[in-house]
């Protein structure tokens, strides 16, 4: 049997954003249906087929605009999202799945979302009877019914701006953990708080942390879609209004190495490389918890740590290197007492670095790339945690100097050699693997321009063979 449980509309504003949205009839619904449902760890109706919500909205005579938070079990049972009817039971607005127009203020890639969703819908009432009422079923239409969890849903009064379509669709987002595509995110005040401009190839994924008085928000715990990184602000003082600290990453797996780098002749790989935006004064104080459903290191026994980069730039040409604290009940790797954007420049980055099952066949006694640990067992590198390496390309050792330019590149360098005196030299490519790709060979002065071309991305080393030393260089064709 159908259960419809029917409410007085949840939330209807002015297009002035002066109301509060009704978060509490979030655990309205869920205590109302029975039937308890979560949407990054906020209650939220669980909705099977049997059970929709109805609420009555008054006709306004004018436009209103509609947003609804859900998750659907899979493509095919996102079905019957919402439905508009009036009096005389004409169906005057019917959807059945997430909105793709091009017309809507924000949307979604045009592959199917996963985890939760944000609908909206803006709705006309011309030709319906004048100060009738209007019913809004979510959760069904007609015979159509949505299998999954309904978080929240919104009713506006009249149209309201796109500036305030996406602070509201913001405010959602981080509630929900719903990423938001190819769009900056913005709080009440008009913040932008995450900027899809700076980092468009890190924003496949966004989820984090913030409060925004205004809208009711407080979210100090929030997980990706896929629950591979949970991120939270465990303990400490609670976070001030305006503060925001969110993480993006982009469509690469966590198990699928994002880079490498090199020490020591030893290789090390990158994994899950994610950039953090912090908005908000006092934001950097707060220590935060990471939890990385890791299990690289489970299967071959090699330790994980977290490398921070403090630039933003994610080069990570300088770095610190972070011990995982242990693992929680669920076997998430944990890192405790991380504190971001220490030097105000905005953004950071981190990723899960190991050292490579497989080692290069050829290297050399240059300790190129950036600082690792010293030993398996977390020992730093130095006292404080971190060396000074080659930056970007260029590389300068003693007397003869190296430059390769640029880096990273599409697949077309130059690399500059200079030699205090005469010597030949040979240059070596390699893929990570220790694969040998090209040789080229100078004679005959002491200064040298090895113009190349790689046409795979990946990353590689160069190895500089010369009388005056051996020299290797990391590069990075994207």
């Amino acid at each position: 049997m159908r259960r419809l449980l029917v409410f007085v509309a949840a939330a209807v504003f002015s297009a002035g954003l002066s109301g509060q949205p009704a978060s509490d009839s979030v655990a309205v619904w869920w205590r109302a249906s029975g039937s308890a449902a979560e949407m990054n760890f906020n209650p939220a109706l669980a909705v099977r087929g049997d059970t929709a919500l109805v609420f009555a909205i008054p006709n306004t005579g004018s436009d209103a605009d509609m947003i609804v938070v859900y998750g659907a079990a899979d493509s095919s049972a996102e079905n019957g999202l919402w439905q508009l009817e009036d009096s005389l039971g004409a169906r005057i607005g019917l959807t059945t799945q997430r909105i793709l127009g091009g017309d809507c203020s924000l949307r979604y890639g045009e592959v199917n979302v996963r985890g939760g969703v944000i609908n909206y819908l803006s709705q006309s009432w011309d030709g319906t009877p004048a100060g009738d009422t209007l019913l809004l079923t979510v959760g069904r239409a007609d015979i159509l019914t949505l299998d999954g969890s309904i978080a929240e849903a919104v009713c506006f009064e009249h149209r309201i701006t796109a500036p305030q379509m996406t602070q509201w669709m913001s405010y959602l987002a981080v509630k929900y953990g719903v990423t938001l595509w190819h769009t900056d995110y913005r709080d009440s005040r008009g913040n932008c708080v995450w900027s899809y401009a700076e980092a468009p190839d890190m924003s496949d994924f966004i989820a984090g942390v913030g409060r925004d008085d205004h809208f009711g928000l407080n979210q100090t715990r929030s997980r990706f879609f896929d629950s591979r990184i949970i991120f939270s602000i465990p303990d400490g003082p609670e976070m001030e209004d305006g503060t925001f600290i969110l993480l993006g990453t982009d469509s690469v797996p966590l198990a699928t190495p994002s880079g490498v780098v090199m020490r020591d002749d030893t290789l090390w790989e990158l994994f899950g490389v994610t950039r953090v935006q912090v908005t908000g004064m006092g934001a950097s104080e707060y220590g935060t918890q990471i939890a990385i459903g890791d299990t690289l290191s489970l299967q071959d026994s090699l330790p994980m740590f977290l490398l921070v980069d403090r630039s933003g730039a994610g080069l990570f040409d300088e770095a610190e290197w972070v011990s995982p604290s242990g693992r929680d009940s669920g076997g998430l790797l944990l890192f405790d007492g991380l504190r971001w954007d220490t030097d105000r420049n905005g953004a950071d980055m981190f990723c899960l670095a190991r050292k490579s099952p497989v080692q290069p066949r050829h290297t050399s006694s240059l300790t190129a790339g950036i600082p690792v640990p010293a030993d398996d067992d977390g020992g730093m590198a130095d006292a404080a945690g971190k060396n000074h390496a080659e930056k970007g390309g260029a590389v300068s050792v003693g007397e003869p100097e190296y430059t390769l330019y640029p880096n990273p590149n599409n697949g077309s360098f130059t690399l500059d050699i200079l030699y205090p005196e005469q010597s030949p030299a040979s240059v070596r490519a390699y893929t990570q693997d220790g694969r040998l790709l090209r040789v080229w060979e100078c004679d005959g002065g002491k200064a040298y321009k090895v113009d190349g071309r790689i046409d795979s991305p990946g990353y590689y080393l160069l190895e500089i063979r010369s009388p005056m030393g051996n020299r290797t260089v990391q590069m990075v064709v994207n």
